[in-house]
């Protein structure tokens, strides 16, 4: 099955919806750099997401330290999504593509918003004091500072053309932040929705803003993202396609994906509104290889919390003269397991697969019957000699 050559009508209208939106809001928007400074920059450059060295697990890979910082809050924002969901994978969760955000800048962008999420709280009275505000989940990227060609900063290894982000919590402004964000989980909210809030800055070129909206979105949301995927996941498995291989599909997904970046690697600067689409299209792309390394970020970090955890745990028992409970550290926590590439590429394409899937399901069909109808008129021959 070649892939359908249709993407620029979507990177049309992913264009419109960005350049016709309020600058600075990459929920539907964003701060464009300088047009000159756009145009400098190679049309198809992606950010990919850094991979673990050679021989080594993904999940035992360094992270950066200043990460750490955030582990602590991290277990609260966890605790509070289970206690408020009464289960891991129950029911169906909002993942990345379903979260909401603002459509308006406004100066109390990092206050709690005018749609407070609430919970009930655990003291008695009536009004306000029976209540509790949910404090948003806060925190910036920060891209490092480029050293003799390579980045000297962080846990992970990076290049002068692909500098690492690192994730910082906390709302901080400052010179060094590409994008800002908050977000508050959908099993703290009135509506059952849950609120991404990003901004990103015109210090920086359009690729790494984009970049770095995705890496807090994978970093922030990353608990629901492991949700949706494995709901998704078993409901394609079991229900809707049991016993189909996705292999298929997948390498449909990725053939598109290739030629999408072949197109936009060979419009030039110059081209007018023809390359202002493919770029639109590459600056989606970025934008999703962001997520994946802010998703795998937070996915290495939980992996060595929870490994330091039962150690800890492990060291205890061993002082009370009991059995540790070895190895239990090498198992990725529940809140947010390993995914692959592939796997968010599957989460966030699901809706495509639908279509993909029973085309390729429906033109296996024909095929076995026009092999049927073959091996048939075949043996019709030979009787008749």
């Amino acid at each position: 099955m070649r892939p359908r050559r249709v993407p620029a009508l979507l990177a049309l209208a992913t264009w419109a919806c960005l350049h016709a939106a309020a600058p600075g809001w990459l929920s539907v928007g964003m701060a464009p750099a300088s047009a000159a400074a756009a145009r400098a920059r190679a049309p198809g450059t992606l950010g990919r997401s850094q991979v673990a060295a050679a021989g080594s697990s993904p999940l035992n890979a360094g992270h950066s330290d200043v990460a750490e910082a955030w582990g602590d809050r991290l277990d609260n924002v966890h605790a509070e999504m289970a206690a408020a969901r009464g289960g891991r994978h129950g029911t169906a969760h909002a993942g990345a593509a379903a979260q909401q955000s603002s459509r308006r800048p406004r100066d109390t962008a990092w206050d709690t918003p005018a749609d407070t999420p609430r919970r009930n709280g655990d003291g008695g009275g009536s009004g306000s004091s029976g209540r509790t505000v949910v404090e948003p989940v806060t925190g910036c990227v920060m891209v490092c500072p480029c050293k003799n060609g390579c980045i000297a900063c962080g846990g992970g290894a990076a290049t002068a053309a692909l500098p690492e982000l690192v994730f910082v919590p906390g709302h901080k402004s400052s010179d060094q932040a590409a994008a800002c964000a908050s977000y508050v989980d959908s099993s703290l909210t009135a509506s059952n929705f849950g609120k991404l809030h990003v901004v990103t800055y015109a210090r920086y070129d359009d690729t790494t803003q984009m970049r770095a909206a995705g890496y807090l979105e994978g970093w922030l949301s990353a608990d629901r993202i492991f949700d949706q995927f494995v709901n998704i996941k078993s409901y394609f498995l079991q229900q809707l396609y049991p016993g189909v291989d996705f292999s298929d599909a997948m390498s449909w997904l990725e053939e598109q994906e290739a030629w999408m970046d072949s197109r936009a690697e060979h419009v030039d600067a110059e081209a007018g509104q023809d390359w202002e689409v493919w770029n639109a299209v590459q600056l989606v792309r970025v934008q999703f290889e962001g997520l994946v390394e802010g998703y795998q970020a937070a996915a290495r970090l939980e992996h060595a919390r929870t490994r330091a955890a039962a150690a800890a745990d492990n060291a205890e028992a061993e002082g009370r003269g009991s059995a540790g409970r070895g190895g239990q550290g090498d198992v990725p926590s529940g809140g947010v397991g390993w995914l692959e590439r592939a796997d968010l590429l599957f989460l966030n394409s699901n809706g495509d697969l639908y279509d993909i899937i029973d085309h390729l399901i429906a033109q296996q069909k024909q095929e076995q019957e026009q092999n049927h109808s073959k091996q048939q008129r075949q043996q019709q021959q030979r009787q008749q000699q």
